[in-house]
């Protein structure tokens, strides 16, 4: 195959995490957070198909499954939306509240995540020879804009 072959097969991936994150509690509405994640990734690769510059058939490509170190970066707002306070009574100056920890946070934040790299199986030409260069795609990555609702719940 040359290196100008376009090559057409599918990739799909499955990742697993362990997250950590920290909370900069500035006393207000508005906490900015970071975290980070780090477990594995299964990448797996469809079945597929090598053409020449003309679109002809010229191969095939067998499926393959990997499975790879991935991590993950991540940073945020979080924005109190309402609860977080319960009100137990009155004295004569007003109502006494106790915060409760209790409340809706709308999360915006960015991710950065790495999925490692992905193998397709053998690929043979349409005379039933393996090559033997099969396709790699390193550095599997995302750019995720993320927005969500948090409720704490102590």
């Amino acid at each position: 195959f040359r290196v100008d072959d376009p090559i057409l097969f599918d990739a799909e991936s499955q990742v697993f995490l362990a997250n950590l994150y920290y909370d900069f509690d500035l006393g207000s509405r508005i906490t900015p957070y970071i975290g980070f994640g780090v477990g594995f990734a299964r990448n797996k690769t469809g079945v597929g198909n090598v053409e020449d510059l003309c679109g002809c058939d010229i191969g095939d490509i067998e499926s393959a499954t990997k499975t790879h170190v991935a991590a993950a970066a991540m940073a945020g707002l979080s924005m109190k939306l309402r609860g977080g306070t319960t009100t137990v009574g009155s004295f004569k100056d007003g109502p006494v509240e106790i915060d409760t920890g209790r409340a809706l946070y709308l999360d915006v934040g960015y991710r950065f995540l790495y999925l490692g790299e992905a193998e397709t199986g053998p690929v043979t030409d349409n005379s039933g020879v393996p090559s033997s260069d099969d396709p790699t795609v390193e550095d599997i990555h995302a750019h995720e804009i993320r927005a969500g609702l948090r409720y704490h719940l102590n």
